[in-house]
C-alpha cells in the first residue's frame, strides 16, 4: 500500500477507534469496572468516558474539514461502556464510508478552517490534519490509557500499540 494522505489520517483514526475499543474491553473486565467511566487523570481533566467522546469528535471534525462541511458537535452524553462502543461504531462507520481518492485530494485543498470558536484560518487539509486533528486524536487516546493505568488496570505498551499493528500482523501470519 502506498503512503498517502488517506493512510496518514484515516487509517490511524480507525486504529485509534480500535485501540479505544480494546481499552474499553479491558476496563469492563476490571474489578473497578463500574467506576472507570467516570475516572479522571486529575480533577481538572475530563473522565475516561469523555476521552472516548473527544477522540471521536476530533475524528469527526477532521472528516468535516476534509469534506468541507460544518462540524456540528455532538453532546457528550456517554456514561456506559455500551455508550462508548456505540459512539466508536458510529464514527468508524463514517470512516469506512469515505472515498480514499477524495480524502487524498482534500489534503492539498486550502479552505477556511475553524480552529476555535473565535479563530478561523485559511489552511490546507493536511495542515489541519497534521497540526491539529491527529495530535488531538492521539492525545485523547493517550489520556484514556493513562486514566486506566492510574486506576490500576494492568496495561502495557503492547496494549496501546497492538491495535495499530493488527493489519500488519494479520498479513504476516
Amino acid at each position: 500500500m502506498a503512503f498517502t494522505f488517506y493512510t496518514a489520517t484515516i487509517l490511524p483514526s480507525k486504529h485509534v477507534l480500535d485501540d479505544l475499543t480494546h481499552l474499553i474491553d479491558i476496563a469492563e473486565k476490571h474489578d473497578k469496572a463500574s467506576t472507570l467511566p467516570s475516572a479522571r487523570l486529575t480533577e481538572d481533566m475530563r473522565p475516561f468516558s469523555s476521552q472516548i467522546h473527544l477522540a471521536a469528535q476530533a475524528i469527526e471534525r477532521l472528516l468535516c474539514r476534509l469534506h468541507h462541511r460544518e462540524h456540528i458537535p455532538v453532546e457528550d452524553t456517554i456514561a456506559t461502556y455500551d455508550d462508548m462502543r456505540a459512539r466508536i461504531a458510529s464514527v468508524h462507520a463514517e470512516l469506512d464510508a469515505v472515498d480514499e481518492e477524495a480524502i487524498n485530494r482534500a489534503g492539498n485543498e486550502v479552505a477556511p478552517t475553524v480552529l476555535t470558536p473565535t479563530m478561523t484560518v485559511e489552511m490546507s487539509g493536511a495542515d489541519f490534519a497534521m497540526g491539529a486533528s491527529m495530535p488531538n486524536i492521539f492525545f485523547h487516546l493517550s489520556i484514556a490509557y493513562a486514566i486506566l493505568r492510574k486506576e490500576g488496570v494492568e496495561l502495557g505498551k503492547w496494549n496501546y500499540i497492538q491495535p495499530f499493528m493488527q493489519y500488519q500482523l494479520a498479513k504476516a501470519s
